[in-house]
């Protein structure tokens, strides 16, 4: 990503509600390395091999519920790590 605060609600949508599978896959692909590690309330999945997909299987499970607002609070940390807080709507 060029301007990744920016660009993030954009990525996070194509991630959490793409039309089809295959697009959440391929979004998935582009933006998160192949051993990425993800933190949420209900899921921690540890970096490692293959990793990424796990955190697509999470998304595809149908764990992400639609992300009606991204809050402001978006930290990019030296370890290339991004936390995001956001208000899920049902």
């Amino acid at each position: 990503m060029e301007d990744p605060q920016l660009e993030i609600r954009d990525v996070l949508r194509l991630i959490v509600s793409s039309p089809s599978a295959d697009d959440q896959a391929a979004a998935v692909k582009k933006y998160f390395i192949h051993n990425a590690g993800f933190n949420h309330p209900l899921f921690h999945i540890e970096p490692g091999p293959s990793s990424r997909s796990t955190i697509l299987g999470v998304y595809q499970y149908g764990c992400s519920p639609f992300v009606e607002r991204l809050d402001s609070q978006q930290s990019f940390c030296p370890k290339e790590s991004l936390r995001l807080e956001n208000s899920p709507g049902f």
